[in-house]
């Protein structure tokens, strides 16, 4: 996995050797080993078709991290909106018992690993890993302050491995070709390839693996054909609604984690939303935070508290047009408090996109605040 270079497909872009060998490190008798399966970003459904169309390739991945690792137990959390993929991998696990690739002896070896699929609390937040444990553990589903890290003190207070289902998903594949194989995919620090959820907006929407390197341009452009209106594209999010906006003259920055990092943006979870020139980007703002203020596991002061102060200010700037000068230093004070004291991405993410409103697209919000 380290010579790969794979890094997270879930949004932090961590490296999965790295965490893998935390975890292998850690003298415990007992640690578990969970797939992220909970994805809540509007349009995307990269895990549910992975999960529908190949999960024995997850159990497998499973299977293998538990080996490595040291562990005997996985878990699936698994986003409770897909009764079609939790139906699947029902029914894959009792396959994958039948044939004796899950359970005591696998393959006749001396190594014991099983799989628990849990189906999620609902809430956008529990993709966030420490809210998912919680979650898995019946608590109530927040963001755990960190250090300490899953990989010393995660579910059931044990080490504990969680990676994201398609960053599970390339496992099986690296430990058939090797890690060189792996690392010339791709470009520069971001190895590989990435699966990519076009929102209906575009003429040409779906899912679409792509090698990392491809520009920004050759995504919206050439695989999504532009927008199915056949109005200029305004701004394009990749990874969700946490995440900054690229606007149409950063198009040729390609697709990889540092590069997007640079601008503002982020890879996350690989759901593209586009808009068009018509759209307001008050209302759009609005729109992010109102579902930011409603899904906040609100435990931390800056997201529970800034996230609805944010949506209140632009709900006035769209019903009334404006608000007051004085409440863009609010706006500016509460997103650098979101960035700097959040406990978890949820309200980094909020930080991001509101950054990227205000550098990108100042012209169009400069005459609101009067």
């Amino acid at each position: 996995m380290e010579l790969s270079g794979l890094r997270g497909r879930g949004g932090a872009g961590f490296p999965t050797g790295k965490k893998w060998r935390a975890v292998a490190a850690q003298c415990a008798p007992v640690k578990y080993v969970v797939a992220n399966a909970d994805e809540g970003d509007p349009g995307a459904y990269i895990d549910r078709y992975l999960i529908e169309d190949i999960p024995h390739r997850l159990i497998e991945a499973m299977a293998i991290a538990g080996y490595v690792v040291g562990s005997a137990k996985g878990y699936i959390y698994l986003r409770k909106e897909y009764p079609q993929a939790c139906a699947v991998m029902k029914q894959t696990l009792v396959e994958a018992h039948r044939e004796g690739v899950l359970g005591d002896r696998i393959l006749r070896k001396d190594f014991t690993f099983d799989i628990e699929l849990v189906v999620g609390r609902g809430s956008y937040v529990c993709g966030e890993e420490t809210a998912l444990l919680n979650s898995i553990e019946g608590c109530r589903p927040e963001a755990r302050l960190r250090p300490p890290y899953p990989s010393e003190d995660g579910l059931f207070h044990k080490p504990t491995l969680i990676n994201n289902v398609e960053t599970l998903a390339n496992v099986p594949w690296i430990v058939r070709h090797g890690g060189d194989a792996f690392r010339n995919l791709g470009f520069s620090n971001s190895q590989g390839t990435k699966v990519l959820s076009l929102n209906s907006l575009f003429r040409s929407p779906g899912l679409y693996e792509v090698e990392f390197g491809t520009s920004v341009r050759q995504i919206v452009e050439n695989l999504g054909g532009g927008l199915r209106t056949g109005k200029p594209i305004k701004g394009v999010i990749i990874g969700g609604p946490l995440a900054g906006i690229i606007p149409p003259h950063l198009f040729d920055t390609p697709l990889g984690f540092e590069e997007l990092a640079s601008i503002g943006a982020s890879v996350g979870h690989g759901g593209v939303l586009a808009f068009d020139q018509h759209t307001s980007i008050a209302e759009l703002v609005h729109h992010v935070f109102d579902f930011a203020a409603f899904e906040s596991c609100g435990k931390c002061t800056p997201c529970r508290l800034g996230s609805r102060e944010i949506e209140q200010m632009f709900r006035r700037v769209v019903e009334t047009g404006q608000t007051s000068a004085r409440e863009k230093l609010g706006l500016l004070e509460i997103t650098s408090a979101l960035e700097m004291t959040s406990l978890c991405g949820f309200g980094t993410g909020l930080a991001e996109f509101a950054k990227s409103v205000l550098r990108y697209y100042a012209e169009e919000l400069e005459s609101c605040f009067r």
